[in-house]
């Protein structure tokens, strides 16, 4: 009997006998014994591989024609990791993840220069949540793709406002308002736990009431509403179906045209994290796609819809504007799969991301 077949022999037997502290110690024994881990694993992809189960290696090459190859390769390696990962026996966050197969000597070398830098950045913040200073990498790190941009882009974006949508605990915004000089960061967040916990850390670190703000409601399409359940968190923190211990919540949707369009000040910069509906939120922004040309910092990696789709209804448009694809997180996860697009006015070096 191999590894894996005792894993899904005992796992559930322990799980049936023990109190779950007890389950765990053992399992956690047994792996220390029989296997190399690590206590604070690498994140592995959240999503079902149903998300993606459409998504082939040549619709990515067809979508992504224009691109240069190592971008679709990937592309087409995280579709290869979230069908991976649905077959673990056990949770990616679980401190049982035996990763030792899936990194090299030089990814661990990235990873944990990248987690020490994260986790300084975060103490600097005050970015606590249940007393635990936060895995951000795609906000204290790369800045959702803008630390390593040019100058000219970061003075372009300066003094305008921003659109943070998918707040979550509020540590993009906390970046942007430290580093790149908005007029106000607008953070969306339909999340009442999410939104109290944003709170505390813009009055941690003294943040002016005039310069964000935290709005409770989502961006699609069209106005109108979702039924969804508040689960909390980072990740899927809003579900469509029934979460055990959380209630339903009506969500407000509105557009970012509707919000912005009578507003005279600019857009700057838009950044999306929203759990699968980045392609209804840029429907919904294409006056101020067209008026502002603000950066784009959206992430694409939920489903087929965000992964295929906004790219294709970007390009659709027209809009003067350079493209990129990057993994805003380190390559071991290559999870936070961001498309950035930088108006082609400002482009006059080449950055030397994706």
């Amino acid at each position: 009997m191999n590894k894996q077949s005792l894993i899904k022999f005992f796992y559930p037997l322990l799980d049936t006998l023990l109190p779950l502290s007890f389950a765990e110690k053992i399992k956690i024994i047994g792996c220390v014994l029989l296997n190399p881990w690590h206590i604070l694993p690498p994140r592995s992809p959240m999503f079902p591989a149903e998300n993606f189960a459409d998504v082939t290696d040549e619709k990515i090459t067809q979508t992504y024609a224009e691109f240069p190859e190592k971008t679709i390769s990937l592309l087409q390696e995280y579709v290869r990791r979230i069908r991976i990962f649905a077959k673990f026996p056990y949770p990616p966050g679980s401190l049982l993840f035996n990763y030792e197969h899936l990194m090299s000597a030089e990814e661990l070398e990235e990873f944990s220069a990248i987690q020490k830098e994260t986790i300084a950045d975060s103490q600097k913040l005050h970015f606590r949540v249940n007393g635990k200073y936060m895995w951000v990498p795609e906000a204290f790190y790369y800045h959702h793709g803008l630390r390593f941009a040019p100058s000219e882009i970061k003075d372009y974006i300066k003094g305008k406002i921003f659109i943070d949508a998918g707040a979550g605990f509020g540590d993009s915004a906390l970046v942007f308002l430290k580093y790149y000089a908005p007029a106000k960061v607008y953070s969306f967040e339909p999340s009442e736990s999410n939104r109290e916990l944003c709170l505390k850390h813009f009055k941690k670190n003294a943040i002016s009431k005039e310069k964000y703000d935290l709005c409770a409601i989502g961006l699609g399409e069209i106005p109108g509403e979702l039924h969804l359940t508040d689960n909390g968190g980072l990740g899927f923190m809003l579900k469509s179906e029934e979460v055990a211990n959380s209630e339903t919540i009506t969500i407000p949707i509105d557009t970012i045209d509707n919000l912005f369009s009578s507003k005279t000040d600019k857009i700057g910069l838009i950044k999306a994290d929203v759990e699968g509906m980045c392609l209804e939120m840029i429907r919904g922004a294409e006056k101020i796609l067209k008026r502002d040309l603000p950066v784009l910092s959206l992430g694409i990696y939920h489903n087929q819809k965000e992964l295929l789709g906004v790219y294709s209804y970007l390009k659709s448009l027209n809009l003067n504007y350079k493209y990129q694809i990057q993994s805003l997180s380190p390559k071991v996860e290559s999870i936070e799969l961001t498309l950035l697009a930088f108006p082609d006015i400002i482009q006059k070096t080449d950055n030397k991301n994706i």
